[in-house]
């Protein structure tokens, strides 16, 4: 069977920031451009990987386009790490191939790796302490690349699971359980608290979330990103998604 090439995935860096310009999508911290949004639902040619034939995210699920968003996040996750001496660009490519063949191998709906831990996990082939520190160091590495402060937060997992929210919120507890980025705090509509091992990932997902409970409720609440560490994170996924 050929495998599935979700649209966005594996475009070459430079393509991808020019349809950046031109699609006119939002920025996170001026670097994660938004594909998963309502707005570029109906965009025709417009948002990422759009093709010159017009075949854009329009003729994709929302599930595919959150799929391509979680492929951004690694994109630019991977830029930052070369950038920070960690790869080297051709290492940096290979893991981007790699992990767009794994994002695209997934059941629908299914919850995405963070590509922080998919990185950890083939490189040292193993899920043991040293991939637990490893993964606190790409952790603080990524923290360091942002020109935003975002806490880290080592007892995540003693947080409640918010239930209402999640179930009152059907697309956001798709975002979160997809890109694996576990509300661990909320108050009614007014502000939400995100976490990941990787600040980029939760980037994405706390705008994404606080688009849809503007666009569900009519107001935009605050969205707190946070980090935390493997164990916290892996536990609050299983917790909260079954992943």
């Amino acid at each position: 069977m050929a495998r599935r090439q979700l649209i966005g995935l594996g475009q070459p860096t430079g393509e991808q920031d020019r349809s950046d310009a031109s699609g006119g999508r939002e920025p996170i911290y001026g670097e994660v451009a938004l594909d998963a949004t309502e707005q570029n639902s109906s965009g025709g040619a417009e948002g990422a990987g759009a093709t010159e034939g017009g075949a854009g995210l329009a003729e994709t699920s929302y599930s595919d386009r959150l799929r391509a968003q979680a492929y951004r996040c690694g994109e630019v996750t991977m830029k930052h790490l070369v950038k920070s001496g960690y790869l080297v660009e051709s290492e940096a490519q290979g893991i981007l191939q790699s992990f767009s063949y794994y994002i695209n191998d997934l059941p629908e709906r299914s919850s995405i790796l963070d590509i922080i831990a998919f990185l950890v996990w083939i490189k040292l082939e193993s899920k043991d302490e040293k991939a637990i520190k490893e993964i606190r160091n790409l952790t603080k590495v990524m923290t360091s690349a942002l020109n935003t402060k975002i806490n880290h937060c080592g007892f995540a997992h003693l947080t409640e699971m918010p239930i209402e929210l999640y179930q009152g919120h059907a697309r956001v507890f798709e975002i979160c359980s997809t890109l694996m980025c576990p509300i661990i705090q909320s108050h009614e509509k007014d502000f939400v608290t995100v976490v990941s091992v990787n600040p980029i990932t939760a980037a994405a997902a706390g705008l994404l979330v606080s688009k849809q409970m503007e666009k569900d409720n009519g107001i935009r609440p605050f969205v707190f990103l946070m980090t935390t560490s493997s164990n916290s994170w892996t536990w609050l996924c299983e917790k909260h998604f079954g992943s």
